[in-house]
């Protein structure tokens, strides 16, 4: 995506999942949906709260064998919010929409006197997904993607717009554990 000319781009964000007792995965890359020159267009000119980016869609499936991996969904730019009403009729799969709790920034290189990445951290909550399928240890809750989502009207998730998602491969996708929450970070770095 170019900004203003050849000089401005936005490299591809990139995410990764852990829980508070392991080590976090790699991290993985996305793919930006077309919406998100809107959200960051509307960012830019108008800066209503309401487009931030205060959202994560972590995803998640009940798999058979603990030991089993998901998987992972290939990824259409221009199918977003679309995907995730589509698990409404998926026998196990679904995605819990929680807060973005915390975010931090830096810059990637010397060459940069002001910040120009930006990390986001979300953490899993509650014990059933959107639509209403269990997220819990004892159905063998495994989290392998997650999605980065402005939350137009945070009490009415279909105004909700998808700005990037990202999978994470079968060996670094995590297990529900009784004892812990899983976290996603996303980066996103301007350059």
């Amino acid at each position: 995506m170019r900004l203003m000319g050849d000089q401005y781009r936005i490299k591809p964000g990139r995410g990764r999942i852990y829980q508070s007792n392991s080590p976090p995965s790699a991290w993985v890359s996305n793919e930006i949906m077309y919406d998100f020159g809107f959200v960051l267009g509307t960012l830019l000119t108008e800066a209503p709260v309401n487009y931030r980016l205060a959202v994560m869609y972590i995803e998640f499936e009940n798999v058979a064998d603990p030991e089993d991996d998901v998987v992972v969904p290939t990824v259409n730019r221009n199918n977003g919010i679309g995907y995730y009403n589509s698990l409404l009729s998926d026998p196990n799969r679904d995605y819990l929409r929680v807060p973005i709790t915390a975010f931090g920034s830096e810059s990637s290189s010397e060459d940069y006197e002001q910040p120009n990445r930006w990390t986001f951290l979300a953490r899993t909550t509650g014990v059933e997904g959107v639509h209403g399928k269990p997220f819990a240890n004892v159905n063998n809750s495994k989290v392998f993607g997650a999605a980065v989502v402005a939350a137009v009207d945070r009490d009415d998730p279909s105004q909700d717009i998808v700005i990037a998602r990202f999978y994470v491969p079968g060996a670094e996708q995590q297990l529900k554990l009784a004892t812990s929450q899983i976290s996603a970070d996303y980066q996103l770095t301007f350059v």
